[in-house]
């Protein structure tokens, strides 16, 4: 008889400490408290902004924010290109947010918004649901949005203007033809995600320390002088910690080695890594409670053996990264304009300009977002002003790579904006030792 396999946490988790990290996960969704204070001020804050941009209601697509206002979980990837799932969520605060899906959430959902939220079958209107009755379903779609917007309207002071997210042209055409004044939904949806609740904020905490086990793990596989793994080979330890302690998935896959290190955005693949090469990652990890993890590192490959030393270039390379994240953390305070942080930003030396990141900061919430703070070079093309906000959670980024050529590097961290500047969360995976070879530590908690 063939001998079955048994799979435990174990496999994945071998210390105590790993395991302590699973039963702090479980302890707060455990807490039916801290969970209703969760969902609930996502949800009161949303209502706020859709009022705020003066809109009776939003009908949202995305399955990202979906569960940002009413944290529904179900099959996110599959959503964000089958839009089949959708929900309507009334600015007034007495109606009922409607969430329309072919599976149904728990009554413990329905609970926490103490009757506030219904489930209602979806009218599948894609193409790949309704093949040549597209049109046929798209029609009713339209037929039955508008009965529900429709009594929305009567009873809000801004009538028929409606926040809605992108959606078969068909759709939102018949909607407008029935006298609706539609407005993008990202927008006051990106300002409620921008600042988080202290709830919030405790589930990021708890996010980031799982990405954190894993970028051990993952550092771990890199201290053997021989190497010899792929890429993907050493990727995979983080999707593996990110799954086991119930987080969602990994959404890019920015891990790279050696001449792919320069320029940035070169995605993992089957090379094999050599001992004395950079290797970085950029964790961009949705993980537990649906939070996103977004800092960055950097390693030499086989840094464990005795006498390794990293080439010069290595370490001046990855000193002007930590110098360039340092100098813009200290620029994020509560009133702070985007303008003043451009304009303030550290000055990247011109043969590193060509290769530069393309923000120096952004939000991070359940995914990047709301702001993007951009280089002095790209403001007139791509620039924006508003304000540095307490309760925001944002990464500031450095990419150091040559246009002449060479390894890169990249550091990033994830942190957030208290009433004295930017309290610094990734602190678990502190800058390498052996890469400043002596040199001041930087990027400390401001």
């Amino acid at each position: 008889m063939q001998q079955k396999l048994k799979v435990t946490v174990g496999h994945v988790f071998k210390h105590s400490a790993s395991l302590s990290l699973l039963n702090a996960g479980d302890q707060l969704r455990a807490n039916t408290d801290f969970m209703r204070r969760l969902r609930q001020g996502r949800h009161e804050r949303l209502r706020r902004e859709l009022r705020r941009h003066n809109v009776s209601a939003a009908v949202i697509f995305d399955p990202i924010n979906v569960r940002y206002a009413v944290d529904f979980r179900s099959m996110i990837p599959f959503y964000l290109r089958n839009p089949t799932q959708y929900l309507v969520v009334p600015a007034d605060e007495t109606s009922k947010s409607l969430l329309f899906a072919g599976s149904f959430g728990s009554d413990a959902l329905l609970a926490d918004f103490n009757g506030t939220l219904e489930f209602h079958p979806a009218v599948g209107a894609t193409m790949a649901s309704a093949g040549p009755r597209e049109d046929e379903k798209i029609d009713l779609w339209v037929e039955e949005m508008d009965k529900i917007l429709g009594k929305l309207a009567a009873t809000s002071p801004h009538g028929k203007r409606v926040a809605i997210e992108r959606f078969q042209e068909r759709a939102t055409r018949g909607l407008r033809d029935r006298g609706y004044d539609l407005i993008d939904a990202q927008i006051p949806i990106e300002y409620a995600r921008s600042v988080k609740s202290e709830e919030e904020i405790t589930a990021i905490r708890y996010g980031i320390k799982v990405v954190e086990e894993g970028v051990h793990r993952l550092r771990e596989a890199l201290a053997k002088p021989e190497v010899n793994i792929t890429e993907n080979e050493v990727w995979s330890i983080l999707h593996a910690t990110v799954v086991a302690c119930d987080g969602e998935y990994v959404e890019t896959r920015l891990f790279n080695s050696g001449p792919k290190t320069n320029p940035w955005m070169q995605e993992s693949g089957t090379r094999k890594i050599t001992a004395g090469e950079t290797v970085q990652l950029d964790t961009d990890v949705v993980g537990p409670f649906g939070y996103y993890v977004d800092f960055s590192r950097t390693f030499t490959a086989g840094y464990g053996f005795e006498g390794f030393q990293p080439s010069e270039a290595q370490k001046k390379h990855y000193r002007l990264a930590l110098e360039m994240v340092a100098h813009n953390m200290a620029l994020l305070k509560p009133g702070a304009t985007f303008a003043n942080v451009t304009f303030n930003a550290w000055p990247i030396p011109e043969e590193f300009q060509d290769h530069k990141y393309h923000v120096q900061t952004h939000g991070t919430g359940m995914t990047g977002e709301y702001p993007y703070i951009f280089h002095p070079s790209d403001w007139e093309s791509h620039g924006y002003d508003g304000e540095v906000v307490e309760g925001m959670t944002l990464s500031v980024e450095a990419f150091i790579g040559s246009k002449f050529g060479g390894e890169g590097v990249k550091f990033e961290q994830h942190g957030v904006i208290r009433k004295n500047g930017f309290e610094l969360l990734s602190t678990g995976v502190p800058p390498e030792d052996y890469l400043l070879a002596g040199e001041e530590k930087f990027c400390v908690s401001k």
